[in-house]
């Protein structure tokens, strides 16, 4: 059996090109539900210090179920804050973008975005 009882099929993802910006290619993937829908959405860093933000959920051919141009101002890299995804306790998982990757369980400088409904 697989882990947990989940079974599933890995895809692609698929990245609409309005969500993609400059030739870097989407690094630094994280899960969350940024949206406060209760489905699972996925942020991806883009070039010149953007990210996309990929409103879930995923089809099985790996496209997300909407997506808007790409976000300036965070990157290179983005991570889930520790020890909580919501760090205000909204409902809306937030995000860290830094420098450098993150290295989990150790300390690290970053900047928040917090999740909203936009």
């Amino acid at each position: 059996g697989s882990p947990a009882g989940l079974t599933g099929k890995a895809v692609t993802l698929r990245i609409p090109d309005r969500a993609r910006f400059g030739n870097a290619w989407p690094d630094h993937p994280v899960c969350g539900d940024f949206d406060g829908d209760g489905k699972p959405d996925l942020a991806v860093t883009a070039s010149s210090g953007r990210f996309s933000f990929l409103r879930g959920p995923f089809t099985r051919d790996g496209r997300p179920h909407a997506a808007g141009g790409t976000i300036p101002g965070a990157g290179p890299a983005l991570s889930a804050p520790e020890p909580r995804t919501d760090t205000n306790g909204d409902g809306y998982d937030d995000l860290v973008y830094t420098a450098l990757p993150h290295e989990p369980g150790t300390a690290g400088e970053g900047t928040l975005l917090l999740g909203s409904p936009d």
